[in-house]
């Protein structure tokens, strides 16, 4: 293989890639200065504690949302269940489906409430996650 870059364009290529190397990490420092004036240590652990229990739940409401399902015949449409039983027995039908839906919606309302009162516990639970990943995860 014949490589035509220059040494200094090696050199360049290494640099670009240890200013990335450490890119996230001072992003995350940077943020957690940021939190050092918003919030106490203890205020922090609540916050942390609480938004993470808030992403649980949401997760949790959307595996009971999947897991809920028609308890007559779930295989058929709406249209097509009101029309074979008529709206009052195709609502029964859809019950759980319509409560499982209802309870995440819930539940994703106070994610986000959460989410626009404390936008740096979100975007520091974020940088935590991106940080050690692979370019292509």
């Amino acid at each position: 293989m014949n490589d035509k870059t220059t040494p200094e364009e090696r050199r360049h290529t290494e640099l670009l890639k240890a200013i990335d190397s450490v890119k996230a990490p001072l992003s995350v420092m940077a943020l957690i200065g940021l939190l050092d004036e918003l919030y106490s240590k203890e205020e922090r652990k609540v916050l942390y504690s609480e938004y993470e229990a808030l992403c649980k739940a949401s997760h949790a409401g959307y595996e009971a949302l999947m897991a809920a399902g028609a308890t007559v015949e779930p295989g058929i449409g709406w249209d097509a269940r009101v029309k074979k039983y008529g709206e009052a027995a195709a609502t029964e039908h859809m019950r759980p489906h319509m409560e499982a839906l209802e309870a995440k919606k819930a539940v994703d309302q106070n994610l986000t409430d959460f989410e626009v009162k404390h936008p740096q516990i979100k975007r520091l639970f974020w940088l935590k996650n991106q940080i050690g990943k692979g370019a292509y995860e």
